[in-house]
């Protein structure tokens, strides 16, 4: 089938609460359609007549931020439910997260009626990989799951922190998770909230849980170095110091003659630029691997 412009009244958001809310990828999406169009369809089931959204909420979102009124969408020959694993398996975007692969593994096994073993067969994934990520859903109490649908809480620190929290204590992760209010930690610290609930006894326990952003705050003023000791913070800081070089680079390039250059010295300019992709690209695989290259 080919792509085809479908209005938006006509999607049907049935799988929205399979994926985390991204602002910021959909303000970035927004701005680069507004520049240069809707590059990629999104993927949808025809269901009656109207469309069910299989792949592309954040280019919905985007769309409707710019008061779009149609989408490019590609319908598949597909049933849901094979269509949710084609999409799985084709993503090429923003890499999932343990939990939003929970998501769809308790979506497609609840509603299709799938067995483990086969959702495994499916996903080209072992059974303990399935067993893993359902059972973050599982032991992660609805609340806590929806301030990470909602991004609130980051899916990384829900899965490191939280879950583990849950296991020893459900009330209070979900307590915790209640009590931060619009507030967004970083991984860092709901990793501080944790650590320090583990090493508390009972009365200190109740204090984190009831106030955990007065906790925060206490910690803040106490330990000054902690953004040097935050791992976002040191890693943006890398990349950053990639930018500058970057711009620095361009720069020099700008204020010289290369059309003047001999071949030693264009052969020079080739390796130096050469080594610098290739180490740019060693730093983007990282990134990539955790989907932090978007």
């Amino acid at each position: 089938m080919t792509a085809t412009e479908v209005e938006l009244h006509r999607l049907e958001l049935a799988y929205a609460d399979l994926r985390v809310v991204e602002p910021r990828q959909v303000a970035r999406l927004s701005a680069d359609i507004a520049e240069g169009g809707q590059r990629q369809p999104v993927l949808v089931v025809p269901r009656d007549d109207r469309f069910v959204l299989i792949d592309g909420y954040c280019r919905v979102a985007a769309l409707r931020r710019l008061g779009r009124d149609t989408v490019l969408a590609l319908p598949l020959a597909l049933s849901e439910r094979d269509a949710l694993l084609f999409a799985y398996r084709t993503h090429r975007g923003r890499r999932r997260s343990a939990i939003e692969d929970g998501w769809l593994m308790r979506e497609l096994i609840e509603q299709f009626g799938l067995k483990q073993a086969e959702l495994a067969k499916m996903l080209s994934k072992s059974e303990s990989f399935v067993s893993r990520r359902l059972a973050l859903v599982v032991q992660l109490p609805e609340s806590v799951q929806k301030a990470v649908r909602d991004g609130r809480i980051c899916a990384y620190a829900a899965q490191r922190s939280l879950v583990p929290l849950a296991r020893a204590n459900r009330d209070h992760a979900e307590r915790l998770v209640a009590n931060l209010g619009d507030l967004r930690p970083t991984s860092r610290q709901v990793s501080a909230l944790y650590q320090a609930w583990r090493a508390a006894d009972r009365e200190t326990r109740e204090r984190i849980v009831a106030n955990p952003a007065l906790f925060l705050k206490a910690q803040g003023a106490e330990d000054p170095l902690a953004r040097e000791r935050d791992p976002a913070a040191l890693i943006a800081h890398a990349v950053e110091v990639i930018a500058g070089a970057c711009h620095a680079a361009r720069k020099v390039i700008r204020q010289q003659e290369l059309h003047l250059l001999d071949e030693v010295g264009r052969t020079a300019v080739s390796r130096a630029f050469k080594e610098a992709e290739l180490a740019f690209r060693s730093v983007r695989g990282l990134l990539s691997e955790e989907g932090l290259d978007a």
